[in-house]
């Protein structure tokens, strides 16, 4: 079974040359599976992993966010334990991404 689908939204502002961050994450101890969102040399990241498994995704918006500037961040996913499943978007526009890993469903 996959994590289930989800929507996420937040605001960010970021320092300029702002390296990493984590933003927020959720985590199921007993079954080792999870989310999380970070802030990546200025682009956000979504991380999900099935840690018994290997299992895992991992993508990153190709579009860094502006320094010092509050930005409307939101992220969904389908459900579907694939990259193409997920959607990053500023300020309500999708943005391109990047997909480093896309082994969820294996």
């Amino acid at each position: 079974e996959f994590v289930p689908p989800l929507s996420i939204a937040f605001q960010l502002r970021i320092r300029p040359n702002h390296p990493r961050a984590a933003i927020v994450a959720r985590w199921d101890g007993d079954q080792r599976r999870g989310w999380t969102v970070s802030l990546e040399k200025e682009r956000v990241t979504l991380d999900m992993t099935h840690e018994p498994s290997g299992e895992t995704l991992r993508v990153r918006a190709d579009v860094p966010l502006p320094a010092e500037r509050w930005m409307p961040v939101a992220i969904t996913y389908d459900g579907s334990g694939t990259a193409a499943g997920v959607g990053i978007f500023y300020d309500g526009k999708p943005v391109s991404m990047w997909t480093e890993r896309d082994n969820l469903a294996r």
